[in-house]
């Protein structure tokens, strides 16, 4: 049983549902904010309100209550809530890409794949690696006109010469002839 200000409150003998409208629902908002506007308690109620949800967050705070919603209410209880800063994400400039100096015939393909034009020193690089197989190879390198040598040019991102073409070529049907 409610005793002291409760007791004399406009609300008592209302429907409590009243007294939590909708979220955007400003007709009934409008309703319940006239019934605290004539009420005798309004203030009793509003101290009693604010005593209760000390430790509440704005959006914890339900209802209308001497008047006020549960923004207000917080608002008149702590002042604004500061507003919320978000950090920024640390943004790291990419990596420079390591491209390999033009004349060489790593740089003559990655010019063919991008649809650059291919200048002087990388179409020479080229013409003297696949003119002469064997010449300025790599230690691990394998010979051109082999299979092996196909799968090294495509693992070092180069278009294969002709002759490893021809060799993977060769090896494919030999391998599908076999199988069939």
């Amino acid at each position: 049983m409610a005793a002291g200000w409760e007791m004399g409150a406009a609300c008592r003998n209302l429907d409590p549902a009243l007294f939590y409208p909708a979220k955007g629902d400003v007709e009934q908002s409008e309703r319940a904010r006239a019934v605290c506007a004539r009420c005798p308690v309004r203030e009793a109620c509003l101290a009693s309100t604010l005593a209760d949800e000390k430790r509440l967050r704005p959006a914890d705070r339900e209802g209308i209550r001497g008047g006020l919603d549960g923004r207000e209410r917080y608002v008149a209880q702590h002042g604004e809530p500061k507003p919320r800063r978000r950090r920024k994400r640390a943004t790291r400039p990419p990596k420079p890409r390591r491209l390999k100096p033009c004349g060489t015939p790593a740089a003559y393909s990655r010019h063919v794949r991008r649809g650059e034009p291919i200048d002087a020193a990388c179409r020479k690089a080229k013409s003297a690696l696949y003119s002469n197989p064997r010449a300025e190879l790599p230690a691990d390198r394998p010979v051109c006109g082999t299979r092996t040598g196909y799968r090294w040019h495509v693992e070092h991102h180069e278009i294969p010469c002709e002759p490893c073409t021809q060799a993977d070529l060769a090896v494919t049907w030999f391998i599908r002839e076999r199988v069939a």
